[in-house]
């Protein structure tokens, strides 16, 4: 909880991701149209935003790499409670770049709607083509201002929802 509430901290003051560019966004591009004091204040609600998002990354990566830590120790074959399987359980958690840390990463960006739809997907094309109205029409960025989160929560209904017409017509 600690370091949520550190991380929280730490994204609402630099208004980017403590987790690094790994982590997702809703933020689909992070110019910044009003610099300064004023720019800051006025992106209050996209800083808090963010920083709720990182706070709540935070919990689920942190959650997942000790669950992955714990499953790929076991995939090796050591045996759970000795000093060895704990020793690589732990060193598989401080390694940024292990697989359990690239697993979690990926998870927290699912529950928290913030992963990229593939270009290659229906979505990820459906995806890239809201994008690239939304730049080229002037004021459509004020209208539609996140894509990422609808777009994966639309995703997430039409997976669940298997039995469905619309499911089956995307299919």
């Amino acid at each position: 909880l600690g370091t949520a509430a550190k991380n929280f901290f730490r994204t609402f003051r630099n208004e980017v991701s403590s987790l690094g560019e790994r982590a997702g966004s809703k933020i689909e591009e992070g110019d910044v149209a009003i610099g300064g004091r004023f720019g800051r204040v006025v992106r209050l609600p996209q800083r808090f935003l963010l920083a709720v998002d990182d706070a709540f990354r935070t919990l689920v990566v942190h959650g997942e790499v000790n669950a992955h830590a714990y499953r790929f120790a076991k995939m090796e074959g050591l045996t759970e409670g000795t000093v060895k399987f704990d020793m690589r359980m732990a060193e598989l958690a401080a390694d940024r770049n292990s697989k359990a840390w690239a697993r979690a990463l990926e998870i927290g960006d699912e529950v928290l709607f913030t992963e990229r739809p593939h270009p290659e997907t229906w979505t990820g094309k459906a995806f890239g083509e809201a994008l690239s109205l939304r730049r080229a029409v002037p004021g459509v960025r004020y209208l539609i201002p996140f894509l990422t989160a609808p777009f994966n929560i639309f995703r997430l209904a039409i997976r669940k929802d298997n039995q469905s017409d619309f499911y089956q017509w995307f299919h």
